[in-house]
This record gives structure tokens, C-alpha cells and sequence, in this order.
């Protein structure tokens, strides 16, 4: 197997005193897909925030060694301020550079969504809401891609 980007050593997830996963130990190599599935309420969020660094394990270790970019389910918009397509997808990456505008542009366009950028977010239909949110996955240029039920 080639070097591990994700380690779970018993590690257990939960928030509060609540615990979700009691002892996880998962090693992920580089290349590799891993799909997890379950049940409602299984833990599978819970393991996708463990490995974003959104929650720390109350017990044993999480390490991840890659870049990673998240897709959410869902995201929730601010209807009052009118985001772009653009501003969402632009906050994917943490390069603020000159050419961030083309590579916005470039990503859109790379999911299926050309000349999007200045469509208000809200206005776009589920799909290209999805098509956005994965452009904004890509935009950092990511080792690990994580989708939360694509």
C-alpha cells in the first residue's frame, strides 16, 4: 500500500460527552476510494468532520497528510447578500492571487458551469449548485477530495 494521507488510531468521535464512534482505527493510502456507507445517524458526517479537523477526537489520534477538499451535501445560502457562483467557488482556495478570477473561471468551467461566475448562487438550480460546490472542492488543488453524500 502507498503512504497513508489519512490515520485513525482508536479514535473516538463524538461532540460533548456524546459519543458517535466508539474506536476507529482506518489507515487510507494514497489513490485509494473509499466509500462509507451506513445507516442515518451512523457516524458518517461525524467521521467526514473528524478527518476535515472540524472536531477533535476525544480519544486515540486522527492524522491527515494531504490537502483536502470538502463537497458538501448542501450548503446553506444567504439569500439577502447576493453571492456569485464565483464568490462562492473563490472561497475554496487560500491563494488570494491576481489570477484567482481566471481560476474561478477555469473550475466553473472544469464542472460543467461556463461563463457562471457572476450568476448569483441562489438562482442556480440544485445541480449547478452542486456543480459549484464541487468547482470550489477543486479550486485548492487538493490531495484528498471528501464528499458528503454526492
Amino acid at each position: 500500500m502507498s503512504a497513508a494521507v489519512i490515520e485513525f488510531r482508536a479514535a473516538r468521535l463524538g461532540y460533548g460527552s456524546a459519543v458517535v464512534l466508539p474506536a476507529v482505527d482506518l489507515t487510507v493510502g494514497a489513490g485509494e476510494c473509499l466509500g462509507i456507507v451506513g445507516p442515518n445517524g451512523c457516524g458518517k458526517t461525524t467521521l467526514l468532520r473528524a478527518i476535515l479537523g472540524a472536531i477533535a477526537p476525544q480519544a486515540g489520534t486522527v492524522e491527515v497528510r494531504a490537502r483536502v477538499g470538502y463537497c458538501p451535501q448542501r450548503t446553506q445560502v444567504n439569500t439577502v447578500l447576493p453571492f456569485t457562483a464565483g464568490d462562492v467557488v473563490g472561497l475554496g482556495s487560500l491563494k488570494r492571487t491576481p489570477d484567482l478570477p481566471a481560476r474561478v473561471a477555469a473550475a466553473l468551467e472544469a464542472c460543467g458551469l461556463p461563463g457562471s461566475s457572476e450568476r448569483v448562487f441562489a438562482d442556480l438550480s440544485g445541480g449547478q449548485q452542486q456543480r459549484a460546490l464541487l468547482a470550489r472542492a477543486l479550486i485548492g488543488d487538493p490531495d484528498l477530495i471528501l464528499f458528503d453524500e454526492p
